[in-house]
C-alpha cells in the first residue's frame, strides 16, 4: 500500500475515506483515491522520503478540489508532473 496521504471535506463535513456509510460517496471516493495512488503512488521524495498527501475540498463531490501538499517544492512539483503525463 502507497504511503501517500489523503484528506477529504465536503460541505464542510471531514470525510474518513476508508469509513463511509454512503455507497455512491464511498464509490466515487475511492475512484479518487484509486486514480491517484496509480499515477503517482510510487513517488517518494529523494530528498525527505515522504510521499505526497492530496486534500480534496468542496462543496459537494461533482465540485471538488485537488491540492497536493508535499515535504519541499521539488516534490510536488514532481507528483504535478507525474499526474499531467496521465
Amino acid at each position: 500500500m502507497s504511503d501517500i496521504g489523503f484528506a477529504f471535506e465536503i460541505d464542510g463535513r471531514t470525510i474518513d475515506p476508508s469509513n463511509i456509510e454512503d455507497p455512491v460517496e464511498a464509490e466515487i471516493i475511492h475512484n479518487i483515491v484509486e486514480s491517484i495512488v496509480s499515477q503517482v503512488g510510487d513517488l517518494v521524495c529523494q530528498e525527505h522520503k515522504k510521499a505526497a498527501r492530496f486534500v480534496c475540498t468542496g462543496d459537494s463531490l461533482d465540485s471538488l478540489t485537488l491540492e497536493i501538499e508535499g515535504c519541499c517544492d521539488v516534490m510536488i512539483d514532481k507528483v504535478k508532473a507525474q499526474m499531467t503525463l496521465q
